[in-house]
């Protein structure tokens, strides 16, 4: 997302902050709310009170009910690694919360501040289709598309290039080598010089590039297009939130509000 908002030709159109509190002037996320016990899903997954829910979510439950953090409006946490994790639970989790503090949920907060959530999938771990990513990233699809929930699929982005070529089942790793010796991301920026995602990620006069991101140092820090592609598809998302409607470019519903979203963020 910083490269977005760095990028000269975009001028101001993708600021964004990092606050606590929100942030009327533009998008806000909260990233890193929570630092301990439940830094990301991967380290909140256990249920220490046993009550059938993950520890992430109970303190999550815990910072939207305070009156404090009444200006959240979006909840979004990532997996580390979603290998052995308990995936049953975290949809159970990720909807009792919805169930409580969404739109007409339980919860009084509901009402008049009510909460959007969003699932995500989890990084590609080298095995190809069917492995110990792939298969909780497919239950995590399936539940979305069955219950008509909000999903970031984090996984996806990773599993094609922009021209639509598919390789996760090519043993497929997070920083996008694959079929070991290749990167896909290095392939398409070889094959799109002087696009606009090529700028983005290798620089552009006064524009350096895309800065680190997780998983994404593949060579000559080609795999940073990933980063790119991430950070755009987020601000695809947080403009849909916020009522952004793409089909409809003309619409007044597209004033997208992006200054209203605050999100509460998680990131591994």
């Amino acid at each position: 997302m910083n490269a977005l908002a760095d990028y000269p030709d975009f001028g101001s159109k993708y600021a964004w902050s990092d606050t606590t509190q929100g942030n009327a002037e533009s998008l806000s996320l909260d990233d890193r709310a929570f630092q301990s016990p439940s830094a990301d899903l991967s380290q909140g997954d256990g249920d220490s009170n046993d009550d059938g829910y993950s520890d992430w979510a109970n303190h999550t439950y815990d910072l939207l009910v305070d009156p404090a953090n009444y200006h959240v409006n979006v909840f979004l946490w990532s997996w580390c690694n979603i290998s052995g994790h308990n995936i049953s639970r975290y949809l159970d989790s990720m909807q009792w919360l919805i169930d409580q503090f969404s739109s007409g949920g339980s919860h009084a907060r509901a009402e008049d501040h009510p909460v959007q959530f969003v699932f995500i999938t989890a990084h590609a771990n080298g095995g190809g289709e069917g492995d110990s990513s792939d298969l909780p990233n497919e239950q995590i699809r399936t539940y979305c598309s069955t219950h008509d929930c909000i999903l970031f699929d984090f996984s996806d982005l990773e599993n094609y290039d922009p021209d639509d070529n598919y390789f996760l089942d090519k043993n497929l790793q997070d920083d996008l080598d694959y079929n070991p010796g290749n990167n896909w991301a290095a392939e398409y920026l070889e094959r799109h010089s002087g696009s606009e995602l090529y700028k983005l990620t290798k620089g552009d006069g006064s524009y350096s590039g895309a800065g680190s991101c997780a998983h994404s140092n593949g060579p000559d820090n080609d795999a940073r297009l990933n980063c790119v592609l991430k950070g755009r598809a987020a601000w695809y998302l947080f403009a849909r939130l916020a009522g952004w409607d793409p089909d409809n470019a003309g619409g007044s519903n597209n004033t997208a509000a992006i200054a209203g979203i605050n999100a509460t963020v998680n990131l591994c």
